[in-house]
């Protein structure tokens, strides 16, 4: 369809919950915008699927709003009822594996109200904007030029790039403050460093090298890996055999919940009377 002569939208699919279009500007450049609206309640990770399926049809440059509600930090909500870490963490993974950017916002800090008075009332930042550009990741030689300029140019040189040195920065905090995790922390530290340092963290804790099997062998091998994994928990609550020694280890790693004088009367053995006198 035409919108216009300058642009040329095509529609690439649509659903109750999204309409996916390919843009053609003047200039032929390409690129995609979707609206999106996620399901509400119990069909929410329907929608974060949908997302991902979105995010792996094009590697085009790609511009997605809508109503996602979700959030991404105890920020973006105000009054009762907090949201479950496991939601925020998994709209998070979906961000993170698609490669999307939030771009935050101007103006009221919160887009739907439940419209309920006093302590019931509830604010949330569920509508927004994400982006997928390649390369969004600042080069290092970009930033070093705008810097070469800031310490050896003119006062009106200085001036000119001062703003862009600034936007620079601010794309790269935005970037690793994503890939951090550290939900807590805000965008305006100028510590790219340390969020670098996290997200690598990240990336390397999730990924497992190798294993030691029940022999202390050790292997790399993905498949052996999986075998061993198997094995450990296969064996984790199973016993063969135990012997009367093997049991009261585990038994004096248990603290008693009687003392003994009150376990004493327990302990005495049934005879003929005690059976009458209870019956």
């Amino acid at each position: 369809m035409q919108w216009s002569n300058l642009i040329d939208a095509s529609l690439v699919s649509y659903s109750l919950f999204h309409i996916d279009v390919q843009i053609i500007s003047q200039k032929n450049i390409c690129w995609r915008w979707t609206g999106f609206r996620n399901p509400k309640t119990t069909q929410r990770p329907h929608g974060l699927t949908l997302l991902r399926r979105l995010s792996s049809l094009s590697s085009l440059p790609w511009v997605c709003a809508g109503d996602f509600s979700e959030i991404l930090s105890v920020n973006e909500k105000s009054g009762e009822a907090r949201k479950p870490r496991g939601q925020v963490e998994s709209f998070w993974d979906t961000l993170d594996d698609c490669g999307l950017q939030d771009l935050g916002f101007t103006g009221p800090s919160f887009t739907w109200c439940n419209k309920r008075n006093g302590e019931e009332m509830i604010h949330e930042r569920l509508d927004r904007c994400i982006v997928f550009v390649q390369g969004y990741l600042v080069k290092h030689e970009e930033l070093q030029r705008v810097s070469s300029v800031i310490e050896k140019g003119s006062w009106m040189d200085i001036r000119n790039v001062e703003g862009e040195m600034d936007k620079l920065l601010e794309q790269e905090e935005a970037y690793w403050r994503q890939r951090s995790r550290d939900l807590w922390l805000k965008k305006g530290d100028q510590n790219s460093s340390y969020f670098h340092s996290k997200a690598s963290t990240r990336r390397v804790r999730s990924n497992i090298s190798g294993l030691h099997d029940g022999l202390n062998c050790w292997s790399d091998n993905k498949g052996d890996i999986v075998h061993i994994v198997e094995q450990y928990f296969d064996g984790l609550f199973c016993s063969q055999s135990p012997t009367d020694h093997d049991l009261q280890m585990i038994l004096d790693c248990v603290d008693p919940c009687l003392s003994d004088s009150n376990r004493a009367p327990l302990d005495v053995r049934f005879s003929g009377r005690s059976s009458e006198s209870c019956i």
